[in-house]
């Protein structure tokens, strides 16, 4: 396994826009950068890149991430092949510890989650896209506006029992470690079920970016719970957690400083106005 701090220096040294710039011609924008996504063919350029927070996504595919989770895209790499690769661009050595079989065993466990909470993800952010339920899709242009929310992959799970059963079903993910992640649960019968109905669905990212969970919130007006979040995982521990995490420790570094908001979406609120070093608890 590769040092967290050693990852922590390869985010900071790699420039974003030095890395991508060496695949596709980037153009200035504002303050971000565009091109045609390498992803998938395109004539108009809905791919950007945002130097400020060190992150890339396209508007047309939905694909998105930081400078490792571009190279595990572009190349086919895995997480720690990124690492050394970029490590190795900017001088940095990446030291990847010998693990015991069952180390081993471990790591692929929670690469899989991680591969299970992006591929929802993209179910999730396709139905908020193309839902018949508008309500949703105005609470979140209302609330963030279209373009960050589709920049941070928020999405909408419909108010049916097996939306995401089917998904799951339909692409080979793992029942069972959806189940242990919360995303299905289990009813007294025995009958296997979505854990989220009829709620807007917003990923919870660890500060490598990579996505460890979600929170939840409830569009129906009934009495539930108004926000729910994930289970307890391998990869999501809520008092190990901060919402926003990953976009706020590189601003946080440069100004010495994090601003601690109540909750997720005072989180978003200030992360879409460039206040980036926002952050917020998600247990305690």
């Amino acid at each position: 396994m590769i040092d967290e701090k050693i990852i922590e220096q390869v985010l900071d040294r790699a420039d974003i826009v030095d890395v991508i710039s060496g695949y596709v011609e980037l153009k200035k924008k504002g303050v971000n950068y565009v091109a045609c996504c390498p992803f998938h063919k395109e004539k108009t350029p809905s791919f950007m890149v945002n130097s400020a927070r060190g992150t890339w996504h396209c508007f047309g595919c939905g694909k998105g991430g930081n400078t490792i989770g571009f190279l595990m895209e572009h190349e086919t790499m895995t997480f720690p092949e990124a690492v050394c690769a970029l490590g190795k661009r900017y001088g940095i050595t990446v030291e990847d510890d010998k693990l015991t079989p069952e180390q081993e065993q471990a790591r692929m466990k929670r690469e899989s989650m991680f591969i299970i909470n992006q591929r929802c993800t993209e179910h999730f952010r396709q139905n908020l896209l193309l839902s018949p339920n508008k309500a949703a899709a105005e609470y979140v242009k209302g609330r963030w506006g279209l373009e960050y929310a589709e920049e941070m992959g928020i999405g909408f799970a419909p108010d049916k029992w097996d939306d995401l059963l089917g998904f799951a079903r339909s692409s080979g993910l793992s029942i069972d470690l959806m189940k242990e992640m919360g995303l299905l649960k289990v009813g007294e019968k025995g009958n296997t079920y979505d854990a989220y109905r009829n709620r807007v669905v917003i990923p919870i990212r660890d500060r490598f970016r990579r996505i460890i969970g979600f929170t939840a919130r409830d569009m129906s007006g009934d009495k539930v719970a108004k926000y729910i979040n994930s289970t307890e995982s391998d990869i999501y521990h809520k008092r190990d957690s901060i919402f926003g995490i990953d976009t706020a420790i590189r601003q946080a570094a440069k100004e010495d400083k994090f601003y601690l908001v109540e909750g997720a979406p005072d989180v978003m609120q200030l992360q879409r106005i460039r206040v980036n070093n926002a952050v917020a608890p998600l247990g305690g």
